[in-house]
């Protein structure tokens, strides 16, 4: 089955010529590589236009991300669909691998490849074919994804049409939204394969969504809602309802902590912390807190997240209610551990 390629582009000149090169470097070529661009002020998309004459190169006029692919979408024809960010880079087996994967598994609205975050010249591929598995997000959710972001996935074109193609505009979790509505009647399929490198730096989107805590809080709160309010309406697993909805009321805690960290208030910390301790169960204790520590630390380099991270949280340990054991428990096995940056 034919792929389009879609990337949205906006101010980025320094990466999208090595971007579009891992394109054109498939295996697999894809029928079609849009670039949306949104509005850009530099040379990026005067660089798709002379350096690579067989792209679709469209305009956005500085809608968003999430409109940017929908304007993709829309200008093509292909029934599989892979979404690449403008710093991201694949491996030359990326979309063969994946396109192979969705044959085989004609009734699985996405699979997904695995990335390796980089932030020097080249990510370390492991592009060695490893058998893919089922993967639901909900196990995680609305703390967490444990998928890195739109570059490692593949589409069909009739799920995105009948999900509402990309919501959530503004948010910067558009990304979310899609892998939960994707997920929401059956597991996605995914293969520990790296064919993905997903670049860190400076100046990418979601530092900017997490730049405000609280706003960015508000934020999941909204999406994962609209998430549940989906999966709810598909009547896939209506037993699972009233666990995502404690889960759901726990986020609100953790957006409440949030809020008590910035103002120190050291009795509300006391009150949600109790909280907590009931609405949270064994599988996804550390995972809310994963979710403070990216609502509280917006930064890019490992090293100065965990030291950021360690020093809060232990500074929460000291205030956190020793009988909230399993919460107090998850504080603190967090503390040293090497966090993820996406």
């Amino acid at each position: 089955m034919n792929v389009a390629v879609i990337i949205p582009l906006f101010n980025g000149a320094r990466w999208i010529e090595e971007t579009l090169n891992s394109v054109y470097s498939q295996e697999r070529l894809p029928a079609e590589v849009i670039v949306v661009d949104d509005d850009s002020t530099d040379a990026s998309p005067g660089i798709v236009s002379k350096r690579f004459p067989k792209t679709t190169l469209l305009t956005n006029e500085r809608k968003g991300s999430s409109h940017a692919r929908n304007v993709g979408i829309e200008n093509s024809y292909s029934p599989l669909l892979a979404f690449l960010d403008q710093d991201d880079l694949w491996h030359p087996s990326h979309l063969k691998m994946l396109s192979e994967i969705s044959a085989s598994n004609p009734g699985v609205n996405c699979v997904v490849a695995s990335a390796d975050c980089f932030s020097g010249k080249e990510p370390s591929y492991s592009p060695m074919p490893q058998p893919a598995g089922p993967f639901d997000p909900w196990e995680r959710f609305p703390f967490t994804m444990g998928i890195e972001g739109p570059s490692v996935a593949l589409f069909r074109r009739d799920f995105l049409t009948s999900a509402g193609h990309w919501q959530a505009e503004g948010t910067g979790m558009g990304d979310i939204l899609l892998f939960l509505k994707a997920t929401s009647r059956g597991p996605l399929l995914r293969t520990a394969t790296i064919t993905v490198g997903k670049r860190i730096h400076a100046h990418q989107q979601w530092l900017s969504v997490r730049s405000e805590a609280g706003t960015y809080m508000k934020r999941r709160l909204a999406v994962t809602r609209l998430a549940l309010e989906y999966r709810k309406a598909a009547k896939y697993d209506p037993a699972s309802e009233e666990l995502f909805e404690r889960r759901w009321k726990a986020l609100q805690q953790i957006a409440a902590l949030v809020d008590a960290e910035h103002n120190v208030d050291l009795e509300a910390v006391t009150s949600i912390a109790e909280r907590l301790e009931d609405l949270l169960d064994d599988q996804i204790y550390r995972h809310a807190f994963y979710c403070l520590m990216g609502a509280l630390f917006p930064v890019h380099d490992v090293d100065q997240l965990r030291t950021l991270r360690d020093k809060s949280f232990q500074k929460l340990l000291d205030v956190w209610p020793r009988n909230a054991q399993m919460t107090r428990h998850a504080i603190e096995s967090l503390i040293g551990e090497q966090p993820m940056v996406s």
